[in-house]
Order: C-alpha cells, then sequence, then structure tokens
C-alpha cells in the first residue's frame, strides 16, 4: 500500500494504477475467499477501484494514512462479494449472516495480503519452474489442479516443484534472520504453510 501520510497531490489517476498492481493479487485472493468465479471476483475489484477512485475524485485527499485507505477498499470489496452472494445465493441466509458477522476473517486477509507483498519479494528470487509454480501457489491461490493445467505440466511435477519451493523459501526466509523481525519471520512462515 502507499506510505502513510498521503499527500493529497499524490492521490491520483497514477497513484490509483500503483494501489491496483501492487495490491493486485492480495485483493483477488482476498475476493476468492468470498467469490469462486475468477471473472466475477475480477468485475469487483475493478467496480471496488472504481469507487475508490470517485472517492478521491470527490474528496482529495479523503486517505490520510495507508491505514484509511485500507479500510475503505477492503469494505467496499466485502461488500460487494457479499451483495453479489446474496443475489447468486439467496437461499444461503444463514451462511450470509456468518460472514458477515465473521470480522476476524477479514483482518486475517488483509494480513495475509500485507505478508503476500513481502512472501513475494523472496518468491522473485527463485529460478525458473521454483518461481512460476510458487506464484501461482502462494500469491494467486491456485489449486494444484490449476496448476496443472495453467503450466501445462503433470500433477506429479507440480506437487514435487510445490515441495521444492516450499523448502527453497522456508530457507531463504531463515537465511535473512538480521533484515527481518522475528514476527515477520514467523508470519511469512505460517503464510507458506496455511496456504500449502
Amino acid at each position: 500500500m502507499p506510505q502513510d501520510n498521503l499527500n493529497p497531490i499524490n492521490q491520483s489517476e497514477q497513484w490509483l494504477t500503483e494501489i491496483y498492481r501492487q495490491e493486485y493479487f492480495g485483493l483477488m485472493r482476498y475476493i476468492r475467499g468470498f467469490v469462486k468465479e475468477k471473472e466475477q471476483a475480477e468485475d469487483i475489484l475493478g467496480d471496488s477501484m472504481l469507487k475508490l477512485y470517485r472517492k478521491v475524485e470527490k474528496t482529495p485527499g479523503a486517505f490520510a494514512t495507508s491505514a484509511n485507505l485500507k479500510n475503505f477498499l477492503v469494505t467496499t470489496i466485502r461488500n460487494a462479494c457479499l451483495t453479489y452472494l446474496s443475489k447468486e445465493h439467496p437461499h444461503n441466509k444463514i451462511e450470509l449472516d456468518e460472514m458477515i458477522a465473521d470480522d476476524a476473517h477479514a483482518a486475517l486477509q488483509l494480513e495475509k495480503s500485507e505478508n503476500l507483498l513481502l512472501l513475494q519479494s523472496f518468491i522473485n528470487k527463485l529460478s525458473g519452474r521454483l518461481q512460476q509454480v510458487a506464484h501461482l501457489a502462494w500469491v494467486e491461490g491456485c489449486s494444484v489442479e490449476e496448476t496443472v493445467q495453467r503450466m501445462e505440466i503433470g500433477k506429479e511435477s507440480v506437487s514435487v516443484y510445490r515441495t521444492r519451493a516450499l523448502n527453497e523459501l522456508r530457507r531463504l526466509i531463515l537465511s535473512q534472520g538480521g533484515h527481518l523481525s522475528l514476527d515477520e519471520i514467523f508470519m511469512l512462515l505460517w503464510l507458506l504453510y496455511a496456504l500449502f
């Protein structure tokens, strides 16, 4: 996300484009926690970014900190997901009510998306197929089957690459001990295993 104490001058189309570019995979992962169809998830993200743009256009400097922006964007996305689900699955009212009540879910998904940016910097250090498989697994949230289809390789190969990538990422993260806080190391390792 952008820096804290955001300057209204920075809240322009270019600024919003940069937010979209930096946060795309984390926000898509968050949306797909609610909405499984990729096309619908992309529509929700696009509509939410448009609402953010309109908010900035209507009220320049509306977001004094990146926390304000995150709250607005996550709330907008979450509401759009719940609206979509209530229209598509009106018979699942109890399940939707549970989702609305589950603020811990939203907080966890947001924390994951922030840590995904840090994890992505480690994934970028991997080579070739390991990097591709790791990106699909941990950044885009693809299943083994989806990875098989996208990379056009066998299921066994994907499983081997995922395991190798996991081990290499763990090694890279642990070797960065002096550059990362203990909390960051713990969260990255937790994220690796939680999403494996």
